[in-house]
């Protein structure tokens, strides 16, 4: 065979490396199903935001109604009853410690005086401010969490 020696044999030519853009469609797919979920998030987020401001407003209002100490501290009081009653109809017979036990759950700090004078219900004869606030501040928090969470 002549001139098999003159071929010039070059190596194998390699095409140029894969950009990285435009991705591939499962990439695609994975950030669409990930905007998707964020968004969704952003939305339940908004919506329990709007729902815990709308129960905040309606127990502002109610106590705002009730003119002395010992009146806030009785509205209070029977806020968190027909919240406890709209979470589980049994919350109807809780009394006494029980009842305690129930408004301590969910709450960040609690104050034993404060729990006490919820659980009394607002029935004694005179109460001062300092002592209606911490109580109300103690039921404000525990019939938002009782409510926003059912």
């Amino acid at each position: 065979m002549p001139g098999v020696s003159a071929l010039v044999l070059r190596d194998v030519q390699l095409g140029p490396a894969p950009s990285w853009w435009p991705p591939a469609p499962g990439w695609w797919l994975l950030a669409l199903a990930l905007l998707v979920l964020l968004a969704g998030l952003a939305l339940w987020q908004l919506l329990v935001w709007r729902r815990r401001r709308q129960w905040q407003q309606h127990f502002d209002a109610a106590l705002a109604q009730a003119g002395c100490p010992l009146q806030r501290v009785r509205r209070a009081s029977e806020l968190l009853r027909r919240a406890a009653l709209a979470q589980q109809p049994a919350a109807a017979s809780l009394a006494g410690e029980a009842w305690q036990r129930w408004l301590a759950q969910g709450v960040r700090k609690v104050d034993a005086r404060a729990l006490q004078l919820l659980a009394e219900g607002g029935y004694r004869r005179q109460l001062d401010q300092q002592q209606a606030d911490l109580a109300c501040a103690l039921a404000r928090q525990r019939f938002i969490a009782v409510m926003v969470g059912r």
